[in-house]
C-alpha cells in the first residue's frame, strides 16, 4: 500500500465517512467486519454513483488496500472496514468532474432511485419529477425557465453538454 494514501479516510467529512460505513456494512452480509476484493466494483458504483474505469479501480486498489490475508486469488482476498475508507476516500477525490457531473446528471435523466431509464437527456417532466422527490415546490413556469436557460440548441431536451456547461457556469465545478 501507498502511504501517501494510508490515512486518506481522515479527510473525509462527517457525512462522506457515514455514508461510506453505511455502504460497506450493507455488503457486509454476514457482518464480518471485511469483504471480499471480489465485491469491489460494486462498492465502487456505490460510491461513484458511475462506472469507474478497471484502472481507476486498481489503481486505488493498490494505493489504499492492506489485505489481511495472502491468498493467491483475488476471490480469497478481504480488506477491513479501514482499508475501504481509504478507497472510498481515493475514488470520491480521483473521479473527474466530467464523470461527477455526469452522475448527477444521470439522476436528473432517470429521476432518483431510477437509474434504468433510457430517456436522453432532460425533460421538462423529468425536472418536475426530481423536483418532487426532493420535496422542493417550484412552479411549473419557473422549471420551464430553467429548462430554457440550459437548452442551447432549444430542442426541448438539456443533454449532457449543454448541462455541464450550466453546473460549471453555475459554479458547481
Amino acid at each position: 500500500m501507498n502511504s501517501n494514501y494510508s490515512s486518506m479516510s481522515e479527510e473525509l467529512t462527517p457525512d462522506e465517512k457515514q455514508h461510506y460505513i453505511q455502504v460497506f456494512n450493507d455488503f457486509d452480509f454476514e457482518n464480518t467486519g471485511k469483504l471480499p476484493l471480489s465485491y469491489i466494483p460494486y462498492l465502487a458504483k456505490a460510491i461513484c454513483l458511475s462506472d469507474p474505469s478497471d484502472n481507476m479501480i486498481n489503481e486505488a486498489i493498490s494505493n489504499t488496500m492492506n489485505f489481511d490475508n495472502q491468498a493467491k486469488s483475488n476471490d480469497e482476498r478481504y480488506f477491513k472496514m479501514s482499508d475501504f475508507l481509504n478507497f472510498a476516500s481515493f475514488l470520491s477525490r480521483n473521479q473527474s468532474q466530467d464523470e461527477q457531473i455526469n452522475a448527477i446528471y444521470k439522476l436528473f435523466v432517470n429521476g432518483i432511485g431510477n437509474p434504468t431509464s433510457e430517456n436522453n437527456g432532460i425533460r421538462l417532466d423529468q425536472l418536475k419529477l426530481v423536483a418532487k422527490q426532493l420535496n422542493e415546490t417550484i412552479s411549473d413556469q419557473e422549471l420551464e425557465e430553467m429548462l430554457s436557460i440550459a437548452d442551447q440548441n432549444e430542442d426541448g431536451v438539456v443533454d449532457f453538454e449543454e448541462f455541464k456547461l450550466v453546473m460549471k457556469k453555475a459554479g458547481l465545478f
